[in-house]
């Protein structure tokens, strides 16, 4: 068979090499990367429109994962929304500081590995490879993403493996994504027009979230960072079906109730004797012509209704919803049901906000699984020591 790494990670995205530099950062352990892609870090450096916003200041185990990334020599700064990007604002930078740290700490990396399986043999695993050798390892974790942003190589390779261990898998849903509607946006003229507003989402009738944030009307419904948020409490059978009951409402002057932005109206109204110009300097102008022709305008700037029909797909979503439930791994994404095994990043079942939440899931659980299975390593040489002595 030949050399037996001590660790394989699958998968060279934010995870994999977070838990590849972690596990070699003091030496003394082999290390090797299987990776789908032509490089590492494909996915890292296109995120946050090639800004990578890598934390947050409210995420959790946020300072360690600030320090992690200032030890391999990235500075990062925060913006006034608390959002944490790599001080330069290049995505690249922060696949290219984590590439350089692995290598430099004697990972092995090797691209153009498409995993096709993996199984647990005696003392650790086998991994098979497409056209390729496989590859014999003590300690496996995958972190090989999930279904979102396939042109970057997600493609839910994680999933496969970890049920092909045993692992459940929960139903797995693009979010962070956009939402369809039964609106014509293009009939209404409205694409490419962005309004700040609060947006709630209810089902049937019950309020389920509501942000305040600036939306965005495409040609196919919604977009925005607040619509993105929404689509996490969006709960489907399918992205394509089961969103009857859900309705988006706009409230585009949260601040004021709904009798003054009567009264405001009627006062325009009156001064410039049509709808349209009495919605001047509240809404947009493309805006301003669809709620004016409502029968009721006043009440449509409180509350605009959409009704979704579908989320955009696994293309256009930035994270996936499902996967690895997280009561089968232990607190450093070690398999609670195969010894050795671990899971991190988007291949546990694990989503949250806009803004680096996610990005710093992958850091943290990486790190963590890194760190874990460097001390399993550690624990199986002395144990080898004492064998021989």
């Amino acid at each position: 068979m030949g050399k037996v790494y001590d660790i394989c990670i699958i998968g060279a995205g934010a995870s994999g090499l977070a838990a590849a530099v972690a596990a070699s950062s003091s030496g003394g352990r082999s290390v090797i990367i299987l990776e789908k892609t032509d490089r590492p870090g494909h996915k890292i450096a296109v995120s946050g429109a090639g800004r990578c916003n890598l934390s947050n200041i409210r995420c959790e185990d946020k300072d360690s994962v600030l320090r992690f990334f200032s030890s391999i020599g990235l500075m990062t700064m925060t913006d006034r929304e608390g959002r944490i990007y790599p001080h330069s604002e290049d995505a690249r930078d922060v696949a290219e500081c984590l590439t350089r740290a692995a290598v430099r700490q004697g990972v092995r990396i090797e691209t153009f590995c498409e995993v096709t399986g993996a199984s647990a043999s005696t003392g650790g695993f086998l991994i098979v490879i497409k056209n390729k050798p496989p590859v014999a390892a003590r300690r496996l974790l995958i972190a090989a993403g999930g279904k979102s942003a396939p042109k970057t190589g997600s493609t839910g390779d994680s999933y496969k493996l970890a049920r092909s261990f045993g692992h459940t898998v929960n139903r797995l849903v693009p979010v962070l994504t956009g939402v369809e509607t039964t609106e014509n946006m293009i009939k209404l003229g409205l694409p490419g027009v962005r309004q700040k507003c609060l947006v709630t989402l209810t089902e049937k009738g019950a309020e389920k979230f509501k942000e305040r944030g600036e939306v965005q009307f495409t040609d196919y419904g919604l977009s925005g960072i607040c619509v993105f948020n929404m689509t996490r409490y969006m709960d489907i059978s399918d992205f394509g079906t089961g969103l009857s009951e859900y309705r988006v409402i706009l409230d585009f002057l949260p601040d004021t109730a709904e009798e003054n932005v009567r009264n405001i109206y009627q006062n325009n109204l009156t001064l410039f004797q049509d709808s349209a110009a009495a919605l001047c300097s509240i809404v947009k102008r493309p805006l301003a012509a669809v709620i004016a022709g409502r029968s009721d305008p006043a009440a449509e700037l409180k509350h605009m209704i959409f009704r979704p029909v579908g989320l955009k797909g696994w293309g256009f979503a930035q994270v996936t919803r499902g996967g690895v439930p997280l009561s089968e791994t232990d607190a450093e994404g070690g398999s609670r049901i195969v010894p050795g095994l671990y899971f991190a990043g988007e291949a546990l079942d694990f989503d949250g906000p806009c803004g680096g939440y996610n990005l710093n899931h992958a850091w943290r659980t990486g790190m963590a699984a890194g760190r874990a299975m460097a001390d399993d390593a550690d624990q199986i040489g002395r144990a080898s020591c004492r064998e021989r002595v």
